[in-house]
């Protein structure tokens, strides 16, 4: 589930044009549960999530709120803080595919590519790497 938080945060970096996410991981977590129909189930709740999940996993290596991890039930059970990872990370994989796909289908001068070469230019930068005009 580390990984899939840190997904998160930099599919939305892409998604928003942020160079950075500093400042802005909250944020992050909210606009793409709110904005991502794959993810309905956690519309509204990006902030506990971001709290109890992904920063209580990668601050202290645990869940905290009552949030749980399991590998069986729904993407997000009925008591709404228990996620099945299986199905979390299966519906991260399809979201990221259609935000491919639909890069693949926009002209390069689409907003969405703007906001791409944004971050990928921040990228570049950040690693000395040629930036993408």
């Amino acid at each position: 589930m580390a990984i899939a938080c840190l997904m998160i945060e930099a599919l939305e970096s892409f998604r928003q044009g942020w160079e950075t996410s500093d400042g802005q991981s909250k944020a992050a977590f909210c606009f793409f549960f709110d904005a991502t129909d794959s993810f309905g189930v956690f519309r509204g709740r990006g902030q506990n999530f971001y709290t109890h999940v992904r920063c209580g996993i990668l601050h202290q290596a645990e869940t905290t709120g009552g949030w749980k991890i399991e590998r069986k039930g729904p993407l997000l059970s009925a008591d709404s803080r228990t996620i099945n990872a299986t199905r979390f990370i299966e519906t991260l994989e399809r979201v990221l595919n259609v935000f491919c796909d639909e890069l693949i289908e926009a002209s390069w001068d689409s907003p969405e590519w703007k906001k791409v070469r944004k971050k990928m230019n921040a990228i570049c930068k950040n690693c000395k790497a040629q930036a993408l005009n």
